[in-house]
């Protein structure tokens, strides 16, 4: 391994190492800190190709829109840009299949994590906000879609229902209760389409851990994994957050409320960030946004599970099942609270 992450570094000509550390976490890509012997460090990646299997246009969004963060003065936070290899290329093929990106390294204090006291869950948000802000005049047609119909409500109905008709049997019968709620809330799939809100460059995975913290665990350092960056609407990002961050407990758990202090939070915080960049018709429609993005979730849980757990990766019985009842309960608290 070690053999062939040298002969990547050589690739991009960063100089003498004196180490190579594998970060851990990481759901999608493998991430290595790279130490010269210079002092400078770098961010390796060996990227999963199954889930991006166009990695050359991830590089070059991530390219056009790392340069327009830079060039933003009022933007505050740090920024990883690329680095081209010798021979100018985004990133490095290997001969067994593997592709490899490196980009500059931001000194941190770690990931966030969803137990984050209030404050920090306002600034979490705030700088999500900041981000849309700053890219709310990025043009959509200079990037592709890295993920296609990410967030569309219409084709994550579609798949549910598909799923319905394609799935097994036993699993039906022990989901059908899953399934009824499910279908009690469909309509916030139509709602969403209906709302036909602005298309802008967003960040489409927009959660905690998902940025980088400074000294002390107080402040925001960076906002990273922009791999999923691509045209959508601001109100899934506010619901990635509310999903993630409004929640008591993780997609594992069997028990689950919505927090209604930190939906404000969040509220706040990407109001705040957000600024004038939102307009009333995205601002009127973020509770709309927090309810879709959790009943999409849903959906794709109860979805991989009919049809045999394809897609995410499980760890006990009727795993995927688990996390959708999880989710359609946090969606159920969410509207028994008057959102």
């Amino acid at each position: 391994m070690l053999d062939t992450v040298d002969k990547v570094i050589r690739a991009f000509g960063l100089g003498n190492v004196l180490s190579i550390d594998e970060l851990p976490g990481g759901h999608i890509h493998r991430s290595f800190t790279v130490e010269l012997k210079s002092g400078k460090k770098y961010l390796l990646q060996k990227l999963n190709t199954f889930v991006f299997p166009k990695p050359n246009e991830i590089g070059s969004n991530i390219e056009k829109l790392t340069k327009h963060l830079l060039r933003d003065r009022a933007y505050p936070y740090q920024v990883s840009s690329l680095i081209r290899t010798r021979t100018g290329d985004l990133g490095v093929h290997t001969p067994s299949g593997f592709y490899w990106r490196c980009m500059t390294y931001i000194d941190n204090a770690g990931m966030g994590s969803s137990n984050a006291d209030q404050g920090l869950v306002f600034k979490v948000a705030e700088a999500f906000g900041a981000f849309a802000r700053s890219l709310s005049n990025f043009d959509t047609s200079l990037i592709t879609d890295s993920i296609p119909n990410f967030h569309n409500p219409v084709y994550r109905k579609n798949q549910f229902l598909e799923a319905l008709q394609k799935g097994q049997k036993k699993r039906l019968d022990k989901a059908k209760r899953a399934i009824d709620k499910l279908m009690t809330h469909s309509s916030i799939f139509d709602s969403m389409e209906a709302a036909s809100l602005p298309v802008r460059v967003v960040h489409n995975d927009a959660k905690i851990t998902n940025v980088l913290l400074s000294s002390g665990n107080k402040e925001i350092a960076a906002i990273i994994d922009l791999d999923t960056v691509m045209a959508g609407s601001v109100v899934h990002d506010f619901g990635d957050l509310v999903r993630s961050l409004a929640s008591s407990a993780g997609e594992d758990a069997t028990s689950v409320v919505f927090l209604p202090e930190r939906y404000h939070a969040i509220l706040s915080g990407y109001a705040h960030g957000g600024g004038d960049s939102l307009s009333s018709q995205e601002t009127d429609a973020l509770a709309l946004g927090a309810k879709y993005i959790i009943l999409e979730q849903a959906s794709r849980f109860l979805a991989d599970y009919l049809t045999g757990d394809l897609y995410y990766k499980i760890s006990r019985k009727d795993h995927n099942l688990i996390r959708a009842n999880n989710q359609l309960k946090l969606l159920l608290s969410m509207t028994d609270q008057g959102l």
